[in-house]
């Protein structure tokens, strides 16, 4: 209700396509994207409790600049 309300008043979404794929999207999200968040919390905490160490690897920074050319 609350997003078709704010298509009536300020007219934010262009087309009703939009207003009803932002509803499906409220209706999916309990069935597709909680469960995945969920299985993920709680694979983080058994790995946590048995220890497994997960490390990212080399990350340095780079930046923006040019590279630096090196001279002989």
């Amino acid at each position: 209700m609350a997003i078709w309300w704010d298509h009536i008043t300020y007219r934010y979404y262009k087309t009703w396509k939009e207003v009803i794929g932002l509803a499906l999207m409220a209706f999916l999200e309990p069935l597709i994207y909680h469960p995945l968040i969920v299985f993920f919390a709680l694979r983080g905490y058994y790995f946590f409790l048995i220890g497994k160490k997960h490390s990212w690897g080399n990350m340095q920074r780079q930046g923006f600049g040019k590279k630096k050319v090196q001279t002989v």
